[in-house]
């Protein structure tokens, strides 16, 4: 099947009836190199845990993939922000004590899969499953403690 991003970049997936969506999603971002948001099909978007054939999907249909340029994340004042891009890395902004500056672990800000914020600080998980904390110390923002 052709799975295409609308700048016009396509792959063509080797997939059956029976094959997820969720797994052309996912074959979709190894091929592309970027992060995938949904998939869709004549401008709806498929649901991930169900079947090619469940979405309707014929031998000849293009699917198309939404690209996933950015996740905002806040913490529970809204003092800062923290933005996951497609690439894995991150970028801070707001209050400083609150998680807004992560320059101290920014170079551990690599391959990041999720994000969460407490009141005032934030956690990354990345790909090995390094967890990076940065703000408000006594908010979650030094882990050290419980690395060792």
């Amino acid at each position: 099947i052709e799975v295409a991003m609308l700048s016009g970049q396509s792959v063509l997936l080797s997939v059956t009836s029976t094959t997820r969506v969720s797994y052309v999603r996912k074959r979709a971002q190894q091929e592309f190199q970027i992060a995938i948001s949904t998939v869709s099909l004549r401008g709806e978007v498929l649901d991930s845990e169900g079947t090619l054939e469940g979405a309707g999907v014929q031998a000849n249909d293009t699917l198309y993939v939404t690209v996933q340029r950015c996740r905002i994340f806040s913490n529970q004042h809204a003092g800062a922000f923290a933005c996951l891009k497609a690439d894995g890395t991150v970028e801070t902004w707001g209050d400083m004590d609150r998680g807004g500056n992560s320059n101290s672990t920014q170079p551990q800000l690599q391959y990041v899969q999720d994000i969460s914020a407490s009141s005032q600080a934030f956690a990354a998980i990345t790909n090995s499953g390094k967890v990076v904390t940065w703000g408000h110390h006594m908010w979650g923002g030094d882990s050290k403690k419980v690395r060792r």
